[in-house]
């Protein structure tokens, strides 16, 4: 029996290009002919849609009632700080079970970037130096957000036009805004706004196949390039993303006796008499039919007795 070559993994390449980004190059290998394709798609699949991470997931910003506002004293409109707060690449050190809470909370004047944002202790961001937004003397940001882990991409509608008009019928007819010192009115129901949150840590996957014939037989060699955000290594990926494709294909080897089954429901089908049948009735009239034959030979054997028997009286009688 010929033993099966193993397949290993080299590193070719890696590097940081920046906060943001983590590249690596690999080279797998050998595969039989055939067979590299089959697994470099799955690799690449696995690797784009079954690894999980962690990221903003809703946002609740002070005095802010959609996303197409603006804020008093802030450079940037509602929808560009959500954009900023959604492009934030966040690390965690274990699984999120439900949304963590986090906080940011600035007063202008000054440049708002993600190392001033209130996290958990086990969450970081990956980019501290990353821009949110800029803030004029008069200006301040008072941001409730949840963090959330999952995997594959999370798309939401912020704010509907139904969800407006909800939002505007909490106030009564008969209750009156509450106004600020200068004659403003200051709404204390802010809106949950969620974010169509990505939670890929993976940004780009590429593969090529190369035919090696110089070996006594010819073999299949992949070599990938992944790039990751920064939240994880290339290396740390590629392991994810195997034992997600092993945890896929875990259920299929129990299933052994499909052959079986299938052949069992086919005479099932074929000869329907039989499944009212039971095994002891079987059985039983197997002996009966024994028995009966064995009577049949003794009687055949009695009989020959008998008419050999007469043939000698009469031979005996004749002489």
């Amino acid at each position: 029996m010929a033993t099966k070559e193993l397949v290993r993994l080299r590193s070719i390449k890696s590097q940081i290009e920046d906060k943001k980004s983590f590249y690596a190059y690999y080279q797998l290998g050998p595969f039989s002919l055939g067979h590299s394709a089959t697994v470099a798609n799955s690799l690449r699949r696995s690797l784009l849609t079954e690894l999980a991470g962690v990221a903003i997931s809703e946002v609740e910003i002070q005095g802010v009632t959609h996303e197409y506002s603006a804020l008093r004293g802030v450079r940037e409109s509602v929808l560009e700080i959500l954009v900023n707060l959604k492009n934030i690449v966040l690390t965690s050190s274990h699984k999120l079970r439900k949304p963590a809470l986090g906080y940011l909370r600035v007063q202008g004047p000054g440049v708002v970037r993600a190392n001033l944002l209130v996290l958990p202790s086990y969450v970081q961001a990956v980019d501290p130096e990353q821009y949110i937004a800029t803030l004029s003397y008069d200006g301040s940001l008072n941001i409730k957000f949840f963090v959330s882990s999952g995997a594959g991409n999370s798309i939401n509608t912020p704010f509907t036009v139904q969800q407006q008009h909800l939002f505007v019928q909490k106030r009564g007819p008969k209750q009156r805004a509450n106004r600020g010192s200068k004659g403003e009115i200051v709404e204390k129901n802010n809106l949950k706004i969620p974010l169509d949150t990505s939670f890929v840590p993976v940004k780009k996957v590429n593969f090529r196949i190369d035919v090696e014939e110089r070996l006594e037989k010819p073999k299949e060699f992949i070599f990938l390039e992944i790039w990751t955000n920064g939240s994880i290594h290339p290396r740390q990926a590629l392991h994810d993303a195997v034992k997600a494709l092993l945890i896929l294909f875990y259920p299929l080897q129990q299933v052994t006796h499909l052959d079986k089954i299938a052949y069992a429901s086919r005479r099932r089908f074929k000869y329907p008499f039989l499944n009212s049948v039971s095994k002891s009735k079987i059985q039983s009239s197997d002996k009966r039919q024994r028995g009966l034959k064995r009577k049949e030979e003794t009687r055949q054997s009695d009989l020959k007795k008998k008419r050999q028997l007469v043939v000698t009286k009469l031979f005996k009688t004749v002489v």
